[in-house]
């Protein structure tokens, strides 16, 4: 099965961030959720080296991440907006 696309950005966007690997390396094994309504949550897994991985159907989340429907359009915009 292939992974999330959101993997695939959310990866891309660590790939360039060395510090955000190192930070995130700690939590290793563990699950995030990212929720954003009306789109279904997307689960996460860390990875050793500091990216993520699609979660395992079972796993329970550590943390969960809710975002409000009227940031994701500034979300896709960048930091600037």
């Amino acid at each position: 099965m292939l992974p999330h696309p959101g993997v695939y950005a959310l990866n891309h966007l660590l790939g360039a961030e060395a510090w955000a690997r190192a930070k995130l390396k700690p939590y290793a094994g563990q699950c995030v959720e990212f929720r954003a309504s009306p789109l279904p949550a997307l689960r996460l897994e860390i990875l050793d080296s500091g990216l993520l991985a699609d979660a395992a159907q079972d796993a329970a989340s550590n943390l969960v991440v809710t975002i409000a429907w009227g940031a994701l359009p500034a979300l896709v915009q960048g930091e600037d907006a």
